[in-house]
């Protein structure tokens, strides 16, 4: 599990980094897995993980490792943090897009019990230095020719203490992976397509009538599915949710109603009374605005999605803890899409 991505910086940062990082004192929390997602490069799918709580204690321990990274020299990390394990990284011809979305519907409700820490301190993974050719300047390495590499031993021995940070992270890619297949060879059935299957739509706006997304929920064998295409929001983790009334009046949305809740329990997958028939994963927007939710809801039905005063999709301003009731604290509803047949 990566708190923060440096990339490669020349010997003396990252022994300054590693300094800064040795000074930090924090507990590391027990974490837990829930829910899976994607990150997309130039339009295509990239990443698949597995989510990781508890989000806010993660989040303070990546600050203070930001914080000592920037008392290093290293920029500050202005992306939002999203805590997650991952699971795969994608090439260009690694399968179709229905295959991701299947995956990512198969897997949607993954959960785990506490993974505990086995790692009590941060230690960065040095980068070999950079060789130039005192004659032109040019960065040399291994693939040109006269260069040889550095000695494995060497890299070894200057690189003692990673060894625990890649067991821990090993540990729980190790749980992510059995939590997989366990909902793998229990959820195989439930969200395959269905001959004639019902399908709706709903298009986000904003308060300002901005359209931001669009939603589709597609009836599917043992419930239904939901997907979300979102642009031009706002960068960061967003609580997303079907709410129990199809209106979506401005500027705050409050006409849609609480959550949709047939089953009469708790908010949130990490809440043992829950979840909400209507709780989706988290929305994480990049930096380009766009970001997706692809989930399977076992048991939904289109009746109850469409009935007499219909429903709605609801984007709120802040992460959702998937634990608090009632919206897992996710803040104001910033978009809103009411849900049409067809």
């Amino acid at each position: 599990m990566t708190l923060r991505f440096i990339g490669a910086v020349e010997r003396p940062v990252a022994e300054d980094v590693a300094v800064a990082l040795s000074q930090i004192v924090a507990p590391i929390p027990s974490v837990a897995l829930t829910g899976v997602g994607r990150f997309e490069k130039r339009g295509r799918t990239d990443t698949l993980w597995a989510g990781v709580t508890p989000h806010e204690a993660l989040a303070a321990l990546h600050r203070k490792v930001d914080q000592a990274c920037v008392r290093a020299g290293l920029p500050p990390e202005h992306r939002a943090y999203l805590p997650h394990i991952t699971v795969a990284r994608l090439a260009r011809s690694a399968g179709v897009g229905f295959a991701i979305e299947d995956w990512l519907a198969t897997h949607a409700a993954l959960t785990s019990a506490p993974l505990p820490a086995t790692a009590s301190r941060a230690v960065p993974e040095p980068s070999r230095p950079r060789r130039r050719d005192v004659r032109t300047g040019r960065t040399l390495d291994a693939r040109y020719r006269g260069v040889e590499p550095e000695p494995r031993r060497r890299v070894r021995q200057e690189t003692t203490g990673r060894d625990t940070m890649r067991i821990a992270t090993l540990a729980l890619l190790g749980a992510a992976t059995i939590g997989l297949t366990a909902c793998e060879k229990t959820g195989m059935e439930t969200g395959a397509p269905v001959s004639g299957g019902q399908r709706a739509t709903a298009t986000l706006q904003t308060a300002t009538g901005t359209e931001v997304g669009r939603a589709t929920a597609t009836e599917v064998a043992g419930g239904l599915r939901f997907t979300l295409d979102a642009k031009a929001m706002p960068p960061g983790t967003h609580g997303a949710h079907i709410h129990m009334v199809g209106r979506c009046d401005a500027p705050d949305f409050t006409t849609a109603g609480g959550h949709w809740n047939p089953t009469n329990m708790k908010h949130g997958s990490m809440n043992p009374q829950g979840p909400h028939e209507g709780d989706l994963p988290n929305l994480v927007i990049g930096t380009d605005g766009r970001g997706t939710i692809g989930i399977t809801i076992p048991g939904a039905t289109m009746a109850g999605l469409m009935d007499t005063d219909g429903s709605a999709f609801v984007v709120h301003a802040g992460p959702d803890d998937l634990m608090t009731d009632p919206a897992g604290n996710s803040g104001g509803r910033i978009a809103c899409g009411v849900f049409q047949a067809g």
